[in-house]
């Protein structure tokens, strides 16, 4: 491997440019199946599910959105919603008690109050069941999200109130679901039975209108994946429903596991290691589904007595099998080593690999001040990045952002709809000003140096890469195959260098290679900001992730680092 063996007409290039994107496909693709276990452990759908009542379950669900319509995390109303819960549970039986939590939301702190319901079953063993109750701002009523995953767990808890199951039951009515599932994470974390959880089952939505199928949530909240035994179950009996309602086979998954951001309760319970699915829906019209979704049209209304029936069904099953079943498949992050898989290995040996060749094609040139070079000029390319995150930060502990526990607000948020311009254009001037500065006295600085060179500059920012490639590969594989395969693959395909054409043309294709590498990067953002609903305020919610702790600082440098080292190949294009 040399710089004469790379391609050279064009025919030769796009060819290669499609066998690398071949290659990023089948390397997501073999990635996607190598993180699922080949044996899952199986649950039999148990047979014996109580009979749930779709009319009791809508009545409930009108009583209590009509009540308590703006049930905002830390409210009176909120507050005033948890009394009306405890009454209709005690009423059943159950051993009730109230648990109090705190969480940072907008300015300052919030109270949330978790309702929890429990039944010894005939072991110690417990499997919980969730649905928060808590509206967002802009909502009225909150019908579909989440009224009716409320009602529907009044109705289970009614029905297995009559049961004697094997394992026993807490049916849990969380506050703060609409912020992070603050009321879950702090139920996991503080609950003083919480070592005894071998399950979870979470109600997410309940659907407006007509059901058109149900969506099975397996992420966890920036850690930890639903058992395959226990999706399994769920894809059982979602199939099994009369007419059959299709479950959402979610064709993005390598793009959710590389994100790790759970939009639903089961997030906090995976990420501590306990086994969870979240159980959602969807409606035939979703175009009136999102124009609903937390908003003051989200009312009693638009559910469907049908469609409450059928979830009810589902969720009962689940609940039932996961109470009755002999063996629940245990939480595994043995997926997540990827130096231990096939495709770890042939990613890992072919960045070890170009590295290598390129320095023994270069030993007899290197020089240790061109490579020196090259490397302060990294450096000064990837420092205003560095400023950006610092000007963040700084904002935010000047106040200048609001505060959150873990999750920035939902898309329809007053403060998610008006962030700060002002403040980012500030960090925006600084930033510039700084790069700016800093190429000027780079420009200068570099100038007492030796002449560049193009090999030596070269191995210098392969080697960068490399160690963020491998870096990447140990903080998340699923992240580093959508963010860093890409430039693997395509950034030794330009012809560039000494054996490079002069014309403008050869220079054009050879960014164009460079810059086709974001492509990957650039959709799973888009991705992401579509399932999350934003728009332009995308930037707004990221930049509030770099200072809660969603985003990670580790990969925001290392993807950062990757953007300046591209930015220096198309830099040494252009050298003769």
């Amino acid at each position: 491997m040399n710089f004469k063996s790379w391609p050279t007409t064009p025919l030769r290039r796009i060819f290669y440019l499609a066998v690398a994107c071949l290659f990023v496909m089948m390397a997501e693709y073999a990635l996607f199946i190598a993180s699922t276990p080949k044996q899952p452990v199986q649950i039999t759908v148990d047979e014996i599910s109580p009979r749930f009542s779709a009319e009791r379950a809508l009545n409930t669900t009108r009583e209590f959105v009509t009540q308590f319509p703006k049930r905002l995390f830390g409210s009176l109303e909120a507050r005033q919603a948890t009394g009306y819960l405890t009454e209709k549970l005690t009423a059943m039986g159950y051993e009730v008690e109230y648990v109090h939590f705190d969480g940072r939301i907008g300015g300052g702190q919030q109270a949330g109050r978790n309702v929890l319901a429990y039944k010894q079953g005939e072991t110690d063993e417990i499997i919980a069941v969730t649905a928060h109750f808590d509206t967002a701002r802009p909502t009225v009523q909150g019908a579909s999200k989440n009224g009716a995953a409320a009602g529907v767990l009044m109705e289970l808890a009614e029905l297995f109130s009559k049961e004697n199951t094997r394992r026993s039951l807490l049916f849990a009515f969380t506050d703060g679901g609409e912020w992070g599932a603050t009321g879950a994470k702090d139920l996991i974390l503080n609950y003083e039975k919480k070592d005894r959880i071998a399950a979870a089952l979470t109600l997410g939505y309940v659907a407006p209108g007509d059901l058109a199928g149900f969506r099975l949530d397996t992420i966890g909240q920036l850690r930890g994946f639903t058992p395959p035994g226990i999706r399994k179950l769920a894809e059982d009996i979602v199939k099994e429903q009369t007419p059959p309602v299709p479950v959402e086979f979610n064709g993005f998954g390598l793009l959710e596991k590389a994100f790790m951001i759970s939009g639903s309760e089961q997030g906090p319970f995976l990420k501590n290691g306990v086994p969870a699915i979240n159980l959602g829906s969807f409606s035939t019209d979703l175009k009136r589904e999102k124009a609903i979704l937390h908003s003051s049209e989200d009312t009693i209304e638009n559910l469907k007595i049908e469609t409450i029936g059928k979830y009810g069904r589902v969720a009962g099953r689940i609940v039932s099998s996961l109470a009755e079943a002999p063996e629940i498949p245990r939480f595994s992050n043995k997926s997540w080593i990827l130096p231990g898989t096939v495709l770890g290995s042939l990613i890992f040996g072919l960045v070890f690999l170009i590295i290598f060749y390129q320095v023994r094609n270069s030993r007899k040139t290197i020089n240790f001040a061109q490579a020196g070079r090259e490397l302060m000029a990294f450096f000064a390319t990837w420092f205003p990045f560095l400023v950006l995150f610092l000007g963040i930060r700084l904002a935010y502990a000047a106040r200048q952002f609001p505060f959150y526990d873990l999750y920035p607000a939902i898309a329809k948020d007053p403060v998610m709809q008006n962030p700060p311009l002002k403040v980012f254009a500030i960090i925006a001037a600084g930033v510039v000003f700084i790069a700016i500065t800093g190429w000027i006295i780079a420009r200068y600085f570099l100038n007492e140096w030796v002449k560049p060179d193009y090999r030596n500059s070269y191995v210098v920012l392969w080697s960068i890469l490399g160690i963020t490639i491998l870096s990447a590969g140990f903080y998340n594989p699923f992240w580093m195959v959508v963010f860093l395969t890409a430039p693997l693959v395509l950034w030794p395909a330009p012809q560039v260098g000494e054996s490079a054409e002069t014309g403008i043309g050869k220079r054009i294709l050879n960014i164009a290679c460079i810059t086709a590498a974001a492509v990957p990067a650039c959709v799973a953002l888009r991705w992401l900001a579509a399932q999350l609903g934003f728009g332009w305020n995308f930037f707004w919610y990221q930049a509030l992730a770099l200072t809660t702790g969603l985003f990670s600082p580790y990969a925001y440098f290392m993807g950062t680092a990757a953007i300046a080292v591209g930015i220096r190949f198309i830099v040494i294009s252009n050298r003769r």
